[in-house]
């Protein structure tokens, strides 16, 4: 019963953490994108977290691709894919990107069906550095320095979904039902009244 109480609180506070986030980031994001181009982002980054990203260029050799993996079978965990794209201004000779694109492996699966990836208008919502993965910066520091990859922009590619708000309160809401459940008081009786038999 323990190890029971032990895995739904750690289920609990990953649900209200990761549902607490997500909902922040999208109340931060309006009804349309804001058009900006990658340049522009080098001077300033919209209020707007929903953008529609103009006048870019892939870096695909410097593109990578993470997954995770299963600690008992060593084998890739099925669809933690995500493909991870530097992305220059069109028209820059520089070799330092200001916007990484992140894409899980759902959608990354769609565009290389439709072709539908457009270096010209890349629409996606402005997450953290919370969602580059450990590695990936490794690797982003490695190639382009330190400075350049704390201060990349981190875009989730894809257009905003009403479900995607839906899911992210009903996590949140979730995770604090069940700490709820988990630290709710014993219930106590109290009797008036006593005497000697």
């Amino acid at each position: 019963m323990q190890r029971l109480i032990v895995i739904a609180f750690f289920m609990a506070v990953y649900l209200t953490i990761s549902g607490g986030y997500e909902t922040w980031i999208l109340f931060g994001t309006s009804g349309k994108p804001t058009a900006i181009s990658v340049a522009e982002l080098e001077d300033h980054t919209p209020s707007n977290r929903y953008l529609n990203v103009t006048d870019g260029r892939m870096m695909r050799e410097k593109a990578v691709v993470y997954s995770e993996t299963n600690r008992k079978t060593f084998t890739k965990v099925p669809d933690s894919e995500i493909t991870f794209i530097p992305i220059l201004p069109a028209t820059s000779g520089s070799s330092s990107p200001r916007l990484i694109v992140r894409i899980p492996e759902a959608k990354m699966k769609t565009i290389k069906e439709d072709h539908s990836f457009d270096e010209n208008s890349i629409i996606g919502i402005r997450k953290t550095q919370w969602d580059l993965e450990d590695k990936v910066k490794e690797f982003l520091t490695k190639e382009f320095g330190k400075d350049a990859a704390e201060n990349m922009i981190v875009l989730e590619y894809g257009a905003k979904s009403s479900d995607d708000f839906v899911t992210a309160l009903a996590k949140l809401i979730g995770g604090l039902v069940i700490l709820g459940v988990i630290f709710r008081p014993n219930p106590q009786m109290i009797r008036e009244g006593f005497k000697f038999s």
